[in-house]
């Protein structure tokens, strides 16, 4: 496996104009994503997930206009999700499930029009999911589970045309934080139920 950080990856000075796809999943990789990274304006994958990165997401990410999947997921990130990654018009699946997030959900991606799965489960993410995010046309994929959210998503995608295929929340138990008649699968603190639809 590779390990040591990314600074000598992403600090090069050669052609950034040429890396259309980069996957280093699966590594030994530590440190930040350094800010550099938005240089790299060609890239349409970057696959980080399964390393040992921490800090947070720099903002330079929501340059990169052309990226279509950004997986970020099972690593030690940390800080809010930055309204930039809004701006990434290309993006169809985006994961940065299972890493140390806090904050709340930005209303900015709705902004991402062609978003198909979008994975924020297992973070620290409080606040309420932006009722906007009912208005998703192509959204197939939503998990939101073992976050602090809370709310109501029945009134955001269960009267919708919109409703996404797989939806996972944290609406396990008889008081949960999210109240949700159209999730496939409720969860808590404990684990999360079978598919219910």
């Amino acid at each position: 496996r590779l390990s040591g950080n990314l600074n000598a990856f992403f600090g090069q000075n050669g052609p950034t104009d040429r890396l259309f796809s980069v996957n280093l999943g699966e590594n030994n990789f530590n440190g930040n994503i350094p800010a550099t990274i938005g240089k790299f304006d060609a890239l349409t994958d970057l696959i980080l997930e399964r390393n040992s990165l921490t800090g947070s997401i720099p903002t330079e990410i929501g340059t990169l206009k052309d990226v279509d999947t950004l997986v970020l997921r099972e690593n030690a990130l940390s800080g809010t999700i930055p309204e930039e990654i809004g701006f990434l018009e290309s993006l169809m699946y985006l994961d940065l499930g299972t890493n140390q997030l806090i904050g709340t959900i930005p209303d900015t991606l709705i902004m991402i029009s062609d978003l198909q799965v979008l994975n924020l489960a297992s973070n620290q993410l409080d606040g309420s999911v932006p009722v906007s995010f009912g208005w998703f046309g192509l959204l197939d994929e939503l998990h939101l589970n073992n976050n602090k959210l809370e709310g109501d998503l029945t009134g955001t995608f269960c009267s919708s045309e919109n409703t996404p295929n797989v939806l996972v929340a944290d609406c396990l138990g008889s008081n949960p934080e999210v109240t949700c008649d159209c999730c496939t699968r409720c969860c808590d603190d404990k684990g999360c139920s079978a598919s219910v639809r």
